[in-house]
This record gives C-alpha cells, structure tokens and sequence, in this order.
C-alpha cells in the first residue's frame, strides 16, 4: 500500500470519527433534555441495527487483530463485547420470530405508500359507528326494518331486522293420531304392496321382507349363483312353520283398509273396542293337611 492511499484512509477516519462523536453528543443532549422518550425501552427496530453494527465493528478489529499475528488474550475488550452482542442478539431472535408478520405488514404498508381498502391493518373495529344516535333516528330505523350497516355511509347504528311472528300449530288431537297411524299402517300393509306390484307398469323390485319378490338375502344370494354357474343346490331344510306367519294377519284384517277413505266413509255405528284389562292370575288357597294313608 503506498504511503499517499494511507494518508487518504487515516483522513477519511478521522473525518468520520469525528462526524460519529458529533452524532453520539447530539444524542447526549436529546436525552438529557427529555426529547427523546425511554422510559418505555428502546424499540427492537432501532437496538437490532445498532446491535449489528457493534457486533462488526468488533469483529472486524479482532479480524484485523488476527491477520497482524496478534493473539486473543491481547483483545479482551473486543472479545467481551462481541461475545455479550451476540448473545444479545440470541435474545433478540424469538421477539423476530414473533413480530415478522407485524413488521411485513408495515413493510408493504411502507412500500405502496398508503392504506387502501383491502388493507389487512385497516381490518379494525370502529367504535364511532356504534355511539347510540337520537331517538328519532331510532324510530326511523325501527320504521325501515334495519339500518345501513356501519362503514357503508349510512354512520347510524345497526338494528337487527324483526322476525316474522309465525303461528304454532295446535296438538293433535289423540283421535287425529289414531287415524293417521291406521293410514300409515294401511298404506304399508302386504295386500296393498301386492296389488301396488301388479296393477303397476313398474318391473318387479326384490327385497326383504314377506310376500312376492321379497326373499330373504341368503336366498337372493344362493338364485343368484344358481343362475350364474348353471347349477342346482339342494334346498336346505327348512324349519315347520309354527303358527300363522306375519303377513296373513294383513290379509284377513280388512279393518285397516277404511282408513284410506277418510272419517266420512268410516262406519261410526260401530262402537269402539274397550282395552280389556289383564287380570291377575293368583294362587290358589286351599286347606293345608295330610294325605289320607291307604289301609
């Protein structure tokens, strides 16, 4: 290096040094007047700058320390503080990690130059369009079924639009229940479906429970692999019917059937069946004594 270039470094040094301790005592000052406001602490975008600033300083003094041959004992100043900065900044990181998205926010918001209305920062409550108006406002609003909502121009304050009042239907009546079970139970009797499937253009449709088309699924499945590997399976024996089964009970009661005509066709000359009541079989007493012996 020749002698004229360290000449110019030594005098850019000394002119920046002396522009850095011109800035440190205006500072001195601010704070000692009151015009800089701390009692809150510093803020984190303005003490990370300054903490990666020291931290290089320090680090390039004991970069240069090192290149000279010089060893580390010699820079115990410069060693303390690099190792207390960056600790420091080990501190600082969680605090990053949590305000990164307040910080791009800013940092767009900085960036366009204004807020606009799709702006995630102006997503805030406005408590203004919520302060209660005069009553003659009100009663306009009452009038009109609502109000603008807040931010629209209207500035009044929401009120809920009136329900409609809708009338509940009275209980049926315990003879209304019965008909409309008959009619269920009618609609749904084996003799009905039989003629449903008859009369109907509709193609037979398969499925559990009595009466024609209306297998049971073990005997769905063994027809159906009959009809596939062209083969006959000796039918299993099946158990003696004991009793009538359920589908001849809607067959032979017929008093089901005049529920479909309604209470006009009905016929009221016949008088209601009374639930009989259970009676309690009890044991018999009798005379408690000995067996006659034989002779």
């Amino acid at each position: 290096m020749a002698a004229s270039e360290a000449v110019a470094l030594l005098e850019t040094l000394r002119a920046q040094a002396a522009e850095v301790a011109a800035h440190g005592r205006e500072l001195l000052r601010r704070v000692r007047g009151g015009r800089l406001e701390t009692r809150e602490g510093l803020s984190l975008l303005e003490l990370r700058p300054q903490l990666l600033l020291t931290y290089l300083q320090d680090l390039t003094l004991l970069a240069g320390s090192k290149a000279r041959g010089g060893s580390l004992g010699l820079q115990g100043a410069t060693l303390g503080r690099l190792l207390e900065t960056r600790v420091v900044l080990e501190k600082l990181r969680p605090l990053e990690q949590r305000l990164r998205h307040l910080l791009e926010k800013l940092l767009r918001a900085a960036a366009a130059g204004g807020r606009g209305a799709e702006d995630p920062l102006s997503f805030r409550p406005a408590p203004f369009n919520m302060a209660a108006q005069d009553e003659e406002e009100e009663d306009d609003e009452g009038r009109g079924g609502g109000a603008k909502a807040p931010g629209l121009g209207g500035g009044r304050r929401y009120v809920p639009p009136r329900l409609v009042p809708v009338a509940c239907d009275p209980p049926e009546e315990p003879e209304q229940r019965s008909r409309l079970r008959a009619r269920r139970r009618a609609l749904t009797s084996l003799a009905l479906r039989e003629l449903r499937e008859e009369l109907g253009e509709g193609p037979l449709q398969e499925g559990a429970g009595p009466g024609p088309g209306h297998a049971p699924p073990q005997e769905r499945h063994r027809r159906r692999w009959e009809e596939s590997m062209l083969r006959r399976l000796s039918a299993p024996r099946r158990p003696r019917p004991q009793g009538a089964g359920p589908g001849l009970d809607d067959v032979t009661n017929l008093g089901a059937f005049p529920a479909l005509l309604g209470a006009a066709n009905q016929d009221s000359s016949e008088p209601p069946q009374k639930k009989r009541k259970k009676q309690k079989m009890g044991k018999k007493k009798g005379r408690k004594g000995f067996r006659r012996r034989r002779r």
